[in-house]
């Protein structure tokens, strides 16, 4: 049984006497295990693209990583897990700055669940001390990039399609924000990044859909 308990600034759901926090900042947090919960990161994927030749500025990287800095200092967890796609793609100045985060947050566990975009080298995460799963099973929480039909667990968190959903506004305007995105005993979280874009989901093919807003979580 899901019960979900609703504030503006953000949504609970109330799984086996566990509460998991969806934030507006885009991201879950585990209440009893004071776990942050955060998927497709997806750091250096501007240097990705100026790479390629085309100009993005690194600003959205540091509006990212100052994203990440705040939520930590705010619900001040033990423990984070990167549901894949922490970072784009090869090693760059993007990453380097990431681990300076990490030293500044050394007390706090790192977990990677990796992603189809995770394709730097092992031995670089587990130097930072950032350990590195396929998934991850806590309590029968199970914990994954992408979704995984018929494995049994209480409820299932995962990332990979940055999923988002049409909003009407005043007039014809029409809204696209990002979302989380329910189904029976499975959550997919919105991407915590900046330059990730969304996937427009249909809202009938889902249970709930909390949509994030500029202040707060509502309910569509």
């Amino acid at each position: 049984m899901i019960f979900i308990i609703f504030a503006e600034m953000y949504a609970i759901l109330e799984i086996s006497n566990q509460h998991f926090i969806l934030l507006n900042q885009k991201a879950v947090f585990w209440k009893e295990k004071k776990m942050l919960v955060i998927a497709d990161l997806h750091l250096g994927k501007a240097s990705h693209f100026r790479k390629h030749g085309i100009a993005i500025s690194h600003q959205s990287a540091v509006k990212d990583l100052e994203k990440l800095h705040d939520i930590i200092i705010e619900y001040t967890p033990l423990s984070i897990i990167f549901l894949g796609d922490l970072f784009h793609s090869n090693y760059n100045k993007e990453w380097e700055s990431f681990i300076e985060l990490r030293k500044f947050f050394s007390h706090v566990l790192f977990i990677l669940v990796k992603g189809n975009h995770d394709i730097i080298k092992p031995e670089l995460y587990l130097k930072n001390h950032i350990s590195l799963n396929e998934s991850l099973k806590i309590e029968g929480f199970l914990f994954s990039h992408e979704k995984k039909e018929n494995e049994k667990c209480v409820f299932q968190f995962y990332g990979h399609t940055h999923p988002g959903i049409k909003i009407k506004g005043s007039g014809k305007s029409i809204l696209k924000l990002p979302c989380f995105a329910q189904k029976e005993n499975a959550l997919m979280l919105p991407a915590f990044g900046a330059l990730t874009g969304l996937h427009l989901i249909n809202q009938k093919d889902y249970d709930k859909i909390y949509v994030v807003g500029n202040e707060k979580i509502y309910i569509v």
